[in-house]
């Protein structure tokens, strides 16, 4: 972590743990969340946002943009368009994230535990780079599944469903 490029709070994204009611900072509690459409009112539909679990741990969507606020509910969703990898899209390992793993979150490498669960972010500039460990910002480094990854693992659940309910309707119709 030498050679960082140090950022004033501001240039981060960043959001207070406050912010989320303490839980780490995901989709699920983001108003950018179209709850009903699994979808980001930033990205365009098609990319679909739903924890996953891959050999027993979960995955949960989270970017960027994240700001604290319960999804939205809506019949007429409207969309952005932008480009998931210019929000930092990505599928954090456990909850969400924050700084320090609070609540199941993953832990960001850039934290520099200080005392008790406070700390240091090794990104931001030192004179403003005070963090408590259920901080984030669009900056956080830990344990994650690349977007796409989790797009074509969400497909495939999807066509799993798919072919399971296709033989459970082909059995009851035989059964008839």
């Amino acid at each position: 972590m030498a050679n960082l490029v140090k950022i004033e709070r501001w240039g981060l994204l960043f959001v207070g743990g406050k912010d989320t009611n303490g839980q780490p900072k995901s989709c699920f509690n983001c108003p950018h969340m179209m709850a009903k459409q699994e979808t980001c009112a930033y990205i365009n539909p098609e990319v679909i946002l739903r924890r996953l679990t891959v050999n027993g741990e979960m995955y949960t969507p989270v970017c960027g943009y994240q700001i604290g606020g319960l999804p939205t509910v809506t019949d007429k969703p409207t969309y952005m368009g932008k480009d998931p990898e210019e929000l930092g899209l990505e599928w954090a390992k456990g909850t969400g994230t924050n700084c320090h793993g609070y609540a199941g979150g993953a832990p960001c490498e850039r934290f520099v535990p200080t005392e008790g669960n406070d700390g240091t972010c090794a990104i931001m500039t030192d004179d403003d780079n005070k963090v408590d460990w259920d901080d984030c910002c669009a900056a956080h480094k830990g344990p994650s599944m690349d977007w796409k990854e989790a797009q074509q693992r969400i497909q495939a659940e999807g066509s799993q469903e798919s072919e399971e309910f296709g033989a459970a309707y082909k059995w009851r119709k035989r059964g008839t």
